[in-house]
């Protein structure tokens, strides 16, 4: 085999794996949808242009002092990201979490665009209101400052 021949072969190769990845990333975003689906929720993970989805996480409602569930309350979290990187590894303690489920992710990148959706009414000081997918949802900017 050449040497075009050959780096052609690997590139070849490089192609297959990264739309592998790409592929396996989008059926687990489909399952997470699943997961939120069966909350009995009528949330779906909207789509973005030119940002991809990061993390989803399922917050539980708040338990009583026995650990019964106080109400019905659900909260989905869902990050954006312009580029995902690779899935971050969880310690057992974030895995272990009686307060949240995570569905989706982590993935690496910076996150650009927050979602939360909830089943009760929540009014935000000062928000927008925008469409998101066929939703009316509350904008607000969040401004962070790093040291």
């Amino acid at each position: 085999m050449n040497k075009s021949g050959f780096l052609f072969f690997i590139a070849a190769i490089i192609f297959l794996i990264s739309g592998c990845q790409k592929a396996g990333s989008n059926d687990e975003l489909a399952k997470a949808q699943v997961q939120v689906s069966a909350l009995g929720s009528s949330f779906s993970i909207p789509t973005l242009d030119g940002y991809e989805v990061s993390y989803v996480q399922h917050k539980f409602p708040p338990k009583d002092k026995q650990g019964n569930f106080i109400g019905d309350n659900q909260e989905v979290l869902v990050t954006y990201t312009k580029n995902k990187g690779k899935q971050e590894k969880l310690t057992k303690e974030q895995k272990a979490s009686n307060e949240r489920e995570i569905i989706y992710g982590p993935y690496q990148g910076e996150t650009l665009i927050e979602i939360t959706y909830s089943n009760t009414q929540v009014d935000l000081n000062d928000a927008d209101i925008i469409d998101i997918s066929g939703n009316q949802v509350q904008k607000i900017k969040k401004v962070i400052i790093r040291f």
